[in-house]
């Protein structure tokens, strides 16, 4: 009989295991990708070390061994979705790529209507907007009432006889909602139109039976469910995918090829031309079979009760609110703290060991209709714990009033003579020196930080997009102009952020930047001085590249002038 205990389970997770006891990670960021269990882990090194060898192709042992655990493979998706037949499980890199398969390969014409939801994560609407392009056809988008559930009687609207295809998720990966899947299956099927499911987000969570549901497509993410990235499958009813014409062209995909025409395979080879993801099937497997030995009530109970406990501690804490409250919810949660800038806040949990996701979410769509520029989501895992929820809260609640703290303190508003006070006022080396005498790079952040609540803020007048500077985390604004001219010109630069971190590392770059000759500014290059710092050590990629991203605008401004 299975069952589920949240703390063994914990132990079949090596990095979640070693990292909590290591430096006491909390990972939250399971709607993004999983961690990997033991037996994921063994099974793909059990491959390369006793099996790796091509599939389907050699007349040897190791082929056949690896061609036999590639299609067993096979076999268990099939029997742990309850498809069908086995040929319904087509190997993909993922869900985009499921998704992008069937959008080059049904057949689109002119009128023809398809309805994706609010909802949707990038990988569910581009390559559907390719396709209408392509085919003349037309999309139509299902709206969200106000607690955040998909709008059935809008939906019901929608539906025409025009109608090709209804694509949505299982599973919103930025705000949790779970829509009626079965209910408006049975709507499209009356309409005539057919059904894709993204289970990229449900498939680690929910039982799901293919032949209950009705759906004629669902895809999913292997690295979303334990296994490893760069694998994913999508089930096509095998009456359909039998219609269907190969999207790409090679090996493995064609029965017979002559130089005038060529014979393709039936599914699902038609479908996977290439040297497949081997050992990512095959862990794909093991991480199938180990979900399949629990009972997934009890897992979505634990998941669940993870969920509802955040919601409490958060809504405790003044400042936050939740974006949405969805009737049906998976173990997605996203806030809103509409006084702090959410890259601040995730870098600071960070610095704590929390790892948490922020921004639009590959949801930019839904963002825009939220009225957000993005949020804070903790999605939670059956490996979680709920002391790491607490902890979570209390750092978040500690973040918030240190934050508090701060805004207390008011920013000059004489902006032009605030930005010349503030040039001449202070010199790189005053700066820099309180930031070196914090050894710990946590309490440096910080003093980083308030650094930036001294730096005077920029009018709005010069917050326009000819200021702003593209490829920042943080929306940048960089204003500049010509004094002193002649051979002794420079330039007056002006900037700001929304995040106080990026404030601190300006104040920072424009106290070398405005005491600098123009012709010095076209070859500007801060870096050897921010060494000290250790900032390339401790900032995120994006962080980082962004403060190349300024430095870059500056040279460009000197160069231009």
């Amino acid at each position: 009989m299975p069952t589920f205990d949240p703390n063994s389970f914990r132990k079949q997770f090596p990095l979640i295991k070693q990292g909590a006891e290591r430096d006491g990670l909390i990972y939250f960021d399971n709607a993004a990708t999983t961690q990997k269990p033991d037996c994921v882990l063994q099974a793909v090194e059990r491959y390369y070390r006793e099996t790796n060898a091509n599939v389907h192709r050699a007349a040897h042992r190791l082929s056949d061994n690896a061609t036999r655990y590639y299609e067993n493979a096979r076999d268990t998706a099939q029997q742990f979705l309850n498809a069908r037949h086995r040929a319904e499980i087509i190997w993909t890199r993922g869900t985009t790529e499921g998704i992008n398969l069937l959008a080059n390969c049904l057949p689109l014409l002119p009128g023809d209507e398809i309805l994706i939801s609010a909802l949707e994560h990038h990988a569910n609407i581009v390559p559907w907007q390719l396709a209408a392009q392509r085919g003349g056809a037309c999309i139509k988008v299902i709206p969200l009432n106000s607690q955040g559930d998909l709008d059935l009687e809008a939906y019901q609207q929608l539906l025409n006889s025009r109608t090709r295809l209804v694509a949505v998720t299982q599973c919103s990966n930025a705000i949790g909602s779970q829509p009626d899947l079965p209910a408006m299956i049975e709507l499209a099927h009356n309409a005539g139109a057919l059904f894709l499911v993204d289970g990229a987000q449900s498939i680690a969570h929910h039982r799901i039976d293919l032949q209950q549901m009705g759906c004629d497509f669902f895809v999913c993410s292997g690295h979303k469910a334990f296994a490893p990235t760069g694998i994913g499958l999508l089930f096509g009813k095998r009456s359909i995918m039998e219609t269907l014409p190969p999207w790409q062209g090679g090996g493995e995909m064609i029965e017979h090829v002559s130089f005038e025409r060529s014979i393709y395979q039936p599914p699902p080879l038609r479908f996977e031309a290439g040297t497949p993801n081997i050992s990512g099937a095959i862990g794909f497997a093991a991480a199938l079979d180990m979900l399949g030995q629990l009972d997934r009530k009890q897992l979505i109970a634990h998941e669940q009760q993870l969920l509802s406990h955040a919601k409490e501690r958060c809504l405790a804490i003044p400042g936050v609110r939740l974006v949405v409250n969805p009737e049906m919810q998976g173990p997605v949660l996203s806030l809103q703290v509409p006084t702090m800038d959410h890259k601040d806040i995730s870098a600071q949990l960070d610095q704590a060991g929390i790892a948490v996701r922020t921004g639009h979410h590959c949801a930019m769509p839904l963002m825009q209709l939220l009225g957000l520029k993005g949020t804070i989501r903790i999605s939670f895992s059956a490996y979680n714990q709920l002391a790491e929820v607490d902890r979570f809260a209390d750092n978040l609640e500690q973040i918030l009033s240190q934050e508090r703290a701060a805004l207390a303190v008011t920013r000059p508003t004489n902006h032009q003579q605030s930005f010349d006070q503030y040039g001449k006022s202070l010199s790189f080396e005053q700066v820099i020196k309180p930031l070196l005498a914090t050894p710990q790079w946590q309490q440096r952040y910080r003093k980083i930080m308030q650094l930036g609540d001294n730096l005077p803020s920029l009018p709005d007048n010069f917050r326009g997009p000819e200021n702003l500077v593209s490829g920042c985390e943080s929306p940048v604004w960089l204003h500049s102009q010509i004094i002193d001219q002649g051979k002794d010109a420079r330039l007056e630069l002006m900037a700001d952020s929304e995040s106080r971190l990026l404030r601190g590392l300006l104040s920072l770059l424009l106290c070398l930047a405005n005491h600098r000759p123009i012709k010095e500014l076209q070859t500007f290059d801060p870096m050897p001085d921010f060494e000290p710092l250790g900032l390339e050590r401790h900032l995120s990629p994006s962080r980082s590249n962004g403060l190349h991203r300024i430095i870059e605008q500056i040279r460009r401004r000197a160069t231009h002038y």
